[in-house]
């Protein structure tokens, strides 16, 4: 989202500047062409705000679920498993532990 937002405010930057230098503003423009880089600026705005707004928010909640997370206890000491064990023409159990 952050990377997003900043593609497309860069692209808005260069896309308004590229506007002003056929006319004033997107009310004071003759021209088609003009008016499209008008709109083009514009639409690209809309979506750095929506990046920037979208990562923020991610990079929030990401933030906010590491620093609440609770501690891991520490693992059991002792302990036991039993586990099946199946391959071509042989089936088992696997059985294992620790102290």
């Amino acid at each position: 989202g952050l990377a997003v937002g900043a593609a497309a405010g860069i692209f808005s930057v260069v896309k308004n500047g590229q506007a002003k230098d056929l006319c004033p503003s997107f009310n004071a423009c003759p021209d088609a062409d003009g008016r499209s880089k008008w709109n083009a600026a514009t639409d690209a705005g809309t979506a750095s705000t929506i990046g920037f707004v979208a990562g923020g928010a991610i990079l929030g909640a990401a933030a906010i679920l590491y620093f609440t997370a609770p501690t891991p206890t520490s693992a059991p000491t002792t302990g036991w498993w039993l586990t099946p064990s199946v391959g071509l023409g042989s089936a088992g159990l696997v059985a294992g532990g620790h102290l």
